[in-house]
């Protein structure tokens, strides 16, 4: 052949590749699926090219948009589990044209038909597929990469479900509820009953350091809008933990290892994009099974067996408050699955309008995603959501960046009502005082009022009246000083105390101070550096407190956090101390008889909790939860400086740890050890950790059938263990009785050197061990709450036994009431 044919070919050849491609141009097209009979779009419906060439399946806003060669479609397929598959034809390029603007495509329902039960020997084909995706979990779950980045838009509305109302059904509404019901029913035609959206920027470094940013956050009837409830919290990030946590309830994740032994899964659909396959599995929990279940529709493509889209909702008609979970992943950088869409619906079923439930929605759209970004786990610390109100007054074009799409008409004009009723009720001075009752203090322009400070009450003081100021963030953001005064009733009392201190470095809270009180104290009790809840343990075992001495102490310290989740402070002290109680301390049998004791300490105080999380609002912050083991440790050094009188050294510790188990429910340890080395006062050793037979209710990590100062110890060792069976063992279909099973044991053991040495109280020594055993039945009973929740009672009984034990069996038995609060 010679060389000009050769050319010729060769020329030929591009000429005819350039042709093809010209042909075969990429075109873009997009559109929405909905109910062709409510107008409802229909979430993850499936639309397919030439029967599996290309596909997508719609987002949560039912839109869907897919680039493909325009060249090579011959038909679009969509197809929505429970409705018709509509085919539509592509015979010439016009017929493409909708579908390059947005075409909407209404599917039909299909009648209702009972489907034919089928049994076959051999195994269920969708298990396989769920194992295949549970044995993939680590490669797909996003929150086991190394990082990531991404900025989120929530939205979340409240208003009442739709309902399609017939002539004669509207007559009826208008005849059955009265004239405020009709007027709300009209103006939540044009309005919701609520609207807030916010924008976030996560940072995330595995496996649990993370940081989300409130960029922007807007309610509706807020002007300076300051805790809300980010959307993405409501729901897990991603759905590949054992358990889903949802409504403060763990259900058992479909896709977890042994879930098909709970599970049933079926193959609803089978769709093909290209050289991957999507598998449409709907999931529910056996009958004959009790755990707490979900049930919905897994979509697992078998690129990877990657979770691709996911609708779960709650199995339980009686639940107070139902809800229903999407989730939409995409595949980035061609190997990991990240979700890229959130939608959750909450319907409140027993709070009604007319017959109209009321309902949540929330929103979440992720853009900008970054997949292993350069962070530094320097940039994290204990702060999880850092919020600013003054971040609220953002100009609209920031809104519109961020804006999937742009607000409705409804949506503003329910902004609109909302500010002008906001500014009528003085919603900003409500949400201040929730916002200072979350935190314990009220702020007053630079000073803050201490509202655990007001009102206490303990069987010692009586009512304890108080009155505490500090200073905020308004008078200085490096410096705080406060002060206190207190007086019992039952004491006649005043009590006094104040305090400085100085933060010097932001990045690991370095801060020092001084403090000073003039009080009374429980004696030989243990306190470690940690977080207490307002309203835990502590404050109850406080209103037991018959016995308190009399203290002076001052105390010069210095606080630390050297990693995100350690605590430490160091810190010298000198006290006296004045039981205010017939109690006498004789060190040697010639000394004298002793009830004032001077003391003086140094103190090291080290307290350490996984995943420590705080939510940051202008310059302050609130714990919200840590994940277990929680460990407290204390060392102690008394000794014969600063006027002290007594040498000693004191070690004590405590570790707590939770277990959540798939098939056995849920446990909670506590391991808690105290030693004094040294002769010392009964104010600074250790009292047994008991109750009163006159407190019927139920407090964790105490000795149920111990009473108060019944044992003296200066050294000793705790272990509570309670087990939580749930529904695991029975599940009861009435509304009202709903038993939960739990099992507890403690054991107590403890030493007292010098017995003799304490004179004028009545106490035990722990020599021996220390049992209790307690079976609890919850939910016996159960009431509606606002119809929101449920409120439930149950009873248990703990029995005392052992070395310890009474000569009566009936002064062995403690009997106890449990509470609860649930949203099912």
């Amino acid at each position: 052949m010679s060389l000009r044919k050769i050319a010729g070919l060769v020329y030929l050849v591009c000429l005819l590749a350039w042709g093809q491609l010209a042909f075969a141009q990429s075109i873009v097209i997009q559109g929405k699926v909905i109910d062709a009979k409510s107008g409802n779009p229909l979430i993850f419906a499936n639309i397919i090219i030439n029967g599996g060439a290309y596909g997508t399946t719609t987002d949560i806003d039912g839109e869907y948009r897919l680039t493909v060669p325009s060249n090579q479609i011959k038909k679009i397929s969509f197809s929505y589990i429970g409705y018709q598959t509509f085919d539509y034809p592509i015979n010439t390029p016009e017929d493409l044209q909708p579908f390059q603007r947005f075409q909407t495509i209404r599917l039909v329902e299909k009648p209702s038909e009972l489907a034919e039960v089928v049994v076959e020997s051999g195994e269920n084909p969708a298990n396989r597929i769920i194992r295949e995706a549970v044995k993939n979990r680590k490669k797909n779950d996003p929150e086991k990469i190394a990082s990531f980045q991404y900025n989120a838009y929530h939205k979340f509305l409240v208003t009442i479900e739709e309902k399609s109302a017939t002539k004669d059904t509207a007559q009826i509404i208008a005849q059955t509820v009265d004239s405020s019901e009709i007027n709300l029913l009209n103006h939540l035609k044009t309005h919701h009953l609520f609207i807030a959206e916010s924008i976030t920027e996560r940072k995330y470094i595995a496996p649990d350091f993370n940081k989300e940013t409130v960029l922007a956050n807007r309610i509706g009837g807020l002007k300076n809008p300051g805790f809300i409830a980010v959307a993405t919290d409501f729901q897990p990030f991603s759905f590949y933990k054992d358990f889903i946590s949802l409504m403060n309830i763990n259900y058992l994740n479909p896709v977890s290892p042994g879930s098909t032994e709970k599970y049933f899964f079926a193959i609803e659909d089978t769709t093909y994009y290209g050289s991957d396959t999507v598998f449409i599995i709907s999931f529910e929990p056996y009958p004959d099974k009790n755990f707490d279940a979900l049930a919905g529709m897994l979509y697992i493509n078998t690129n990877q067996y990657a979770i691709q889209n996911v609708v779960a909702y709650s199995n339980d008609p009686e639940a107070m408050v139902g809800f229903k979970i999407e989730q939409r992943y995409e595949k980035l950088d061609d190997y990991y699955w990240f979700p890229v869409q959130f939608q959750a619906d909450i319907v409140f079923n027993e709070i009604r309008v007319s017959d109209r439930k009321l309902k949540g929605f929330t929103r979440t759209y992720l853009k900008d995603i970054q997949i292993h970004p350069e962070l530094r786990k320097k940039e994290f610390d204990e702060v999880t959501l850092d919020i600013d109100t003054q971040l609220a007054n953002r100009p609209a074009e920031y809104w519109q960046k961020y804006r999937v799409n742009p607000l409705e008409p409804k949506d503003m004009k329910t902004y609109t009502y909302l500010d002008s009723l906001g500014i009528r009720m003085k919603m900003d001075k409500i949400v201040k005082i929730s916002e200072a009752f979350s935190y314990g203090r009220y702020p007053i322009g630079k000073f803050d009022l201490d509202l655990t400070n007001i009102l206490k009450v303990n069987r010692f003081e009586g009512l304890r009246l108080g009155a505490a100021f500090f200073t905020n963030y308004r008078w200085s953001e490096r410096y705080t000083l406060g002060a206190y005064t207190a007086y019992g009733t039952k004491d006649g009392r005043f009590k006094y105390g104040f305090s400085g201190e100085v933060a010097l470095e932001d990045r690991f809270d370095i801060r020092i101070g001084l403090k000073y009180k003039d009080d009374v104290l429980e004696p030989a009790n243990v306190y470690f550096l940690e977080n207490q809840p307002l309203f835990g343990n502590q404050a109850f075992r406080y209103f037991l407190t018959e016995r308190m001495d009399k203290f002076k102490r001052a105390d010069i310290y210095a606080f630390w956090r050297p990693m995100r989740d350690f605590q430490m402070q160091i810190g010298l002290n000198t006290q006296e101390m004045s039981p205010l109680y017939d109690y006498h301390f004789q060190a040697l049998p010639q000394d004298e008889l002793l009830n004032r004791f001077r003391f003086s300490e140094f103190s090291l105080q080290v307290y350490y909790a996984r995943g420590q999380e705080y939510i940051g609002l202008n310059k302050r912050k609130l714990f919200v939860r840590s994940a277990s083991p929680i460990i407290s440790f204390n060392y102690i050094r008394g000794g014969e400086f600063l006027g002290g009188k007594y040498d000693y050294h004191k070690l004590e510790g405590k570790i707590q740890y939770n277990l959540l188990l798939r098939s056995l429910g849920a446990s909670e340890f506590q391991l808690e050890a105290g030693m004094i080395k040294g002769d010392v006062p009964y104010s600074i050793l250790y009292q047994g950790r008991g109750l009163t037979r006159q407190v019927p209710l139920t407090v964790d990590h105490y000795f149920q059938t111990m009473e108060l100062y019944e044992f003296l110890s200066d050294r000793y060792v705790y272990l509570f263990y309670i087990h939580h069976f749930g529904q695991l063992l029975y599940k009861s279909k009435s509304k009202i009785f709903k038993p939960e099973l739990s099992l507890a044991q403690n054991i107590g053991w403890g030493n007292l050197s010098h017995p003799e040495s304490h004179q004028g109280i009545d106490f035990n020594t722990l020599d021996r061990v220390y049992y209790e055993s307690g079976l609890l039945i919850n939910h016996i009973l159960r009431f509606k709450y606002l119809n929101v929740a449920y409120m439930g009672l149950g009873a248990g009984v703990y029995f005392r036994y052992g070395a310890y034990a009474r000569d009566k069996f009936r002064d062995n038995a403690f009997f106890k009431i449990t509470t609860s609060f649930s949203f099912r």
